[in-house]
């Protein structure tokens, strides 16, 4: 947008959505020396996470008289927001010289 021949404004704007979901898997177990199962254990988690941002930019440019002279004026706003939510499973498995004994 041109006010006159020395001026202009700019308006710049964009913004976007996000949805993600991941998933990670853990396990691991111990073992006595004699290479019998103590315990094992293992444990799932699902992430969800949804993201919203939003950009401006404002610019007012004037030149001024004097030849290669401009006073220019850059306003930015940035907003984001961003919610997200886990779910974990886990699950201990106990053993007894190798035999399965409980699990919490």
């Amino acid at each position: 947008m041109k006010f006159d021949s020395t001026s202009s404004f700019k308006i710049m704007a964009d913004g976007g959505t996000d949805h993600k979901t991941s998933n990670s898997i853990y396990s691991s177990e111990a073992l006595a020396s004699d290479s019998a199962l103590v315990n094992s254990n293992s444990r799932t988690v699902s992430d969800v996470t949804d993201s919203r941002t939003v950009n401006s930019n404002l610019l007012w440019r004037k030149k001024l008289p004097k030849k290669g002279r401009t006073l220019s004026v850059n306003l930015r706003e940035n907003y984001s927001h961003s919610t997200s939510a886990g779910y974990p499973q886990l699950r201990h498995d106990f053993y007894s010289d190798g035999i399965f004994a409980r699990d919490r």
